[in-house]
């Protein structure tokens, strides 16, 4: 047992020279590398198809959205601006309404003798149109009686004489159409237009009698408004009437008068 355990040590020796000998071989090292290569071959293509196929996949797979983010201020709710609505156009809305009006001026019934006069209105008007109302109105109104006094010196009796003019107080009523025409959508300012029939009583000049004439009118003006339900308008109207004037042997004698009136209006809608 003690030769056994003595001969090992040389056996150890003898496998280490011939393993040390077959290293620093030649024909050993270039076995040992052409068995590496042959082993390192497959991985370069291994990964290859793993790389295509795993773009492949990628491909295949629908990409996923991200996530919408929800901005949050610190900003209080009170300190928030608010969004103002969007400003609407003159005409988008319906502006059907009644309205009622109250007028101011003068009148002249004869040539060129002016009267004061005060008028009163209302009706309906439907829109028509983006910039255009058409409705119906009536209106009532006076003129006051005036007078004018004229002094003159007369040389034939070497004195002075006062001539005094009067012209009686005229009622009047009207029934007929009325629209209004918006110069843009956005424009404060229309152009009106008046056309109807109208009745009126002028007080005589000497008596309680009074004279009735019947005729048609027409008038034309312009507006402000200066809210959506109150505008400022001016109008001047034409007031056209057959009058008797007098009785002859063939007849009553018909002339053709006319009366106008310019007047300053205010006028609300609801």
């Amino acid at each position: 047992m003690k030769s056994v355990i003595r001969a090992l040590p040389l056996c150890l020796a003898v496998v280490a020279v011939q393993a040390h000998a077959q290293s620093v071989s030649p024909s050993w090292n270039a076995y040992r590398k052409q068995q590496a290569q042959s082993a390192a071959q497959p991985v370069p293509q291994q990964q290859a198809q793993s790389q295509s196929q795993s773009q492949s996949e990628q491909a295949s797979t629908p990409v996923a959205a991200p996530p919408a983010t929800r901005l949050v201020t610190s900003q209080p709710a009170s300190a928030q601006p608010a969004l103002e609505p969007t400003p609407r156009a003159r005409g988008d809305a319906p502006r059907s309404a009644f309205f009622v009006g109250v007028q101011k001026g003068h009148g002249w019934i004869y040539d060129d003798k002016k009267q004061e006069l005060t008028a009163a209105s209302a009706g309906f008007r439907w829109q028509a149109g983006p910039v255009t109302q058409v409705g119906i109105e009536a209106a009532y109104g006076k003129l006051k009686k005036e007078e004018t006094s004229t002094t003159e010196w007369d040389p034939f009796w070497q004195q002075n004489f006062t001539y005094t003019e009067v012209y009686p107080q005229a009622r009047y009523f009207t029934l007929g159409a009325s629209a209004r025409f918006n110069f843009g959508s956005n424009s404060p300012i229309f152009g009106i237009a008046r056309l109807g029939y109208f009745r009126s009583k002028i007080d005589s000049f000497g008596d309680n009698d009074q004279r009735v004439v019947v005729g048609a009118y027409a008038g034309l003006g312009l507006g402000v408004d200066i809210t959506r339900h109150f505008n400022v308008q001016l109008i001047y109207n034409s007031y056209v009437y057959s009058d008797d004037d007098y009785y002859d042997y063939y007849g009553d004698d018909y002339t053709i008068n006319r009366a106008d009136t310019a007047t300053l209006g205010l006028e609300v809608r609801f």
